[in-house]
């Protein structure tokens, strides 16, 4: 008989079993394409019957009791929709099917890709159990290592493994004389508040002799957010274009790959400082920079492991200075350097780091 793998991720509003729906990309996280469908190719590869399941409706013992007993439970990204769920029901169902697979004997493995355990809220206290309940841990960055390092138990393993690269490595665009600079920015709605901040002195500091037009692709909840924040704060300048790009969930990656391909430049604004954001994943800047863009971002832990095909720094007003006055020596560098650079984000490398971790788990860690 085959072995028994089972993979949670609740997704908003969905109560059933969404096996097909990933292995089809019918689902909208970004993380089910980054982490949970490399997890299940390997669990396939590796033998396995695999289920994944999203409870976020009914939270009852008959929903536990209906879960066929795994020998592995992978938790993924486990988020409630703040304005449409019980956060407390949603928090205690979950620990509640965790500690019950665990009692029975399965092994536990939790995906940490957000810092949620510095939030103090019912999320924030699920994941400090989760890490605590867990066999192993896998996170998509050294640095959120360190932070899940810090919640586990003493038996407790945690591993890094990085989101994988999924495009085809693109040329970068060289910007011809008198064209139009095109710019993008791209991202969750927590996320935008950076681009807020740094949009101002890069508007007003920017080359006058070149005009410039910004993609800003988010939620149309955050690009409304963003639109009236920016008529407050925002310097007019007939330099700068803002083009406001509704995120189409049903049409990802096609969407984000045909915006990047259009784009010189993009902007990955964040803080350093900030210990929910500062263990973020590599993602955003692998994928700018293998679509050909000269890639602006803020000096994160990971972000500064690829600094020599990127440019880091705090003051993006300087930096979009140099990106544009340098492109052609810019552009010939990085595209020689970035194969070495991105070649641990190739999919195959992927993979045989999720191999690693299903043999720790099956084999145990002495």
């Amino acid at each position: 008989m085959n072995k028994k793998a089972l993979i949670l991720i609740p997704c908003t509003g969905v109560h059933r079993d969404i096996t097909d729906a990933i292995w089809k990309g019918r689902t909208t996280l970004a993380s089910d394409r980054l982490q949970t469908l490399p997890l299940m190719k390997c669990l396939k590869k590796n033998g396995y019957d695999l289920q994944v399941l999203s409870y976020n409706i009914r939270y009852t013992f008959k929903e536990i009791e209906k879960i066929s007993q795994p020998d592995i439970c992978f938790i993924g990204k486990m988020r409630h929709d703040k304005t449409t769920e019980n956060g407390d029901q949603f928090c205690q169902f979950h620990l509640n099917v965790v500690l019950n697979i665990k009692r029975k004997g399965a092994k536990i493995a939790c995906m940490y890709s957000d810092n949620i355990c510095e939030y103090a809220d019912q999320g924030g206290e699920m994941y400090k159990n989760l890490l605590y309940l867990s066999d192993l841990v896998i996170t998509p960055s050294k640095k959120m290592k360190e932070h899940a390092l810090k919640r586990v138990a003493s038996q407790t393993r945690v591993i890094t493994i990085t989101d994988p690269q999924l495009f085809e490595e693109q040329p970068f665009k060289r910007l011809l004389p008198n064209q139009i600079c095109r710019l993008i920015w791209f991202g969750n709605d927590k996320n935008i508040e950076y681009l807020q901040d740094i949009l101002p002195p890069l508007t007003k500091n920017s080359n006058a002799n070149m005009n410039y037009v910004l993609t800003v692709l988010a939620s149309t909840n955050a690009l409304n957010a963003f639109k009236y924040q920016m008529t407050k704060s925002l310097p007019q300048s007939k330099h700068w274009t803002l083009r406001f790009v509704p995120w189409d969930a049903n049409r990802q990656p096609e969407q984000l790959v045909k915006e990047l391909g259009n784009s010189h430049i993009s902007l990955i604004p964040s803080n350093p400082k900030d210990p929910l954001k500062n263990g973020v994943s590599h993602n955003r800047l692998t994928d700018s920079i293998q679509h050909g863009c000269i890639s602006i971002a803020s000096p994160m832990d990971s972000y500064m492991e690829l600094n020599k095909v990127c440019l880091i720094g705090k003051d993006f007003s300087l930096l979009l200075q140099k990106a544009v006055q340098e492109n052609k020596r810019l552009c010939r560098k990085y595209e020689i350097l970035r194969p070495a650079f991105l070649e641990r984000f190739k999919p195959e490398n992927n993979l045989l780091s999720w191999t690693k971790a299903l043999e720790m788990l099956e084999k145990g860690f002495y």
